[in-house]
């Protein structure tokens, strides 16, 4: 007889983290690489972007190792 097993908080965590990470990513090498993009984002959207990626790691780093 075999149970299922319902996916626990740091499955979430850890998957949600790689979206947030790739959305980080994109924003900021956007942000870095165009020169308009950077102006338009102005300081605070290209910290912000960054901010994200690293948010992303965290929680990718987290969930991983605490789904283990």
């Amino acid at each position: 007889m075999s149970e299922k097993v319902k996916p626990g908080i740091w499955f979430w965590v850890f998957w949600i983290g790689l979206v947030v990470l790739a959305y980080g990513l994109v924003t900021f090498s956007t942000a870095i690489a165009s020169p308009e993009a950077a102006k338009t984002a102005g300081t605070a959207g290209v910290y912000g972007s960054l901010a994200v990626f690293i948010i992303g790691i965290i929680m990718t780093v987290i969930g991983y190792f605490k789904k283990k």
